[in-house]
């Protein structure tokens, strides 16, 4: 593998708000990531099969299929990416679903910018 340019981490947001959708994009375009955005749980799987991203930001409460759903499908695959959780549920039993549902992190809004990106895998700064 060629070290000498490495690929940008490739990160999936889903979030039904189409503002918290803009802000993250930017965020993770401007360290560098390669960004797919999707409004709502279905989109989001079809771009996770499409683009095979390295992390999905997944908001918990959408319309339709929520992020619960989308987690526990995209979990059943081995290659499934890293999941963030990312929801204003904030009580322990809200954390513990999206944990149980196959997260490998669960982050409540409003949340720090240094701990998202903390938990994508970039190093702020």
């Amino acid at each position: 593998m060629d070290m000498s340019s490495p690929t940008p981490l490739r990160v999936l947001v889903v979030d039904d708000d189409p503002m918290v959708r803009d802000v993250l994009e930017a965020m993770l375009s401007f360290e560098g990531c390669e960004v797919l955005t999707a409004p709502d749980g279905e989109r989001s799987l079809e771009l996770a099969g499409e683009s095979a991203p390295d992390v999905i930001l997944l908001d918990v409460m959408m319309p339709g299929m929520d992020g619960l759903e989308v987690c526990r499908r995209l979990k059943t695959s081995p290659e499934a990416p890293r999941i963030v959780m990312v929801s204003g549920k904030v009580t322990l039993e809200d954390q513990r679903r999206g944990l149980e549902a196959g997260a490998d992190a669960y982050l409540t809004k409003p949340f720090s910018p240094l701990r998202l990106l903390e938990l994508v895998g970039l190093e702020a700064g």
